[in-house]
């Protein structure tokens, strides 16, 4: 499974990288090395999502599937988006 993440900078979008299920871990693919601290960060941060009808708090490393998922709903905004997840591997791995 692999999420997306974009950054919108002055002169458009682009995409900072790739955070992608490898196993039981989440593994980052940063486009340049400057975006590797803000992918960190994304993984750092534990999200809240509705688990029918009860908030739950959700963290990268202790549930890696389940926080991909749901990433998409927290990240939308517009300075920094995250993608839908997308099943398979990246740069053709």
């Amino acid at each position: 499974m692999i999420v997306r993440i974009y950054v919108t900078e002055h002169d458009g979008s682009r995409e900072a990288g790739r955070l992608r299920l490898d196993g039981a871990a989440i593994c980052i693919e940063s486009a340049m090395p400057g975006d590797r601290r803000l992918l960190e960060n994304v993984l750092r941060e534990p999200i809240l999502i509705d688990d029918e009808g009860r908030p739950a708090i959700i963290r990268a490393a202790t549930d890696p599937t389940r926080f991909l998922e749901n990433l998409c709903w927290t990240y939308f905004g517009s300075y920094l988006r995250v993608s839908k997840p997308e099943q398979g591997r990246a740069h053709g791995r």
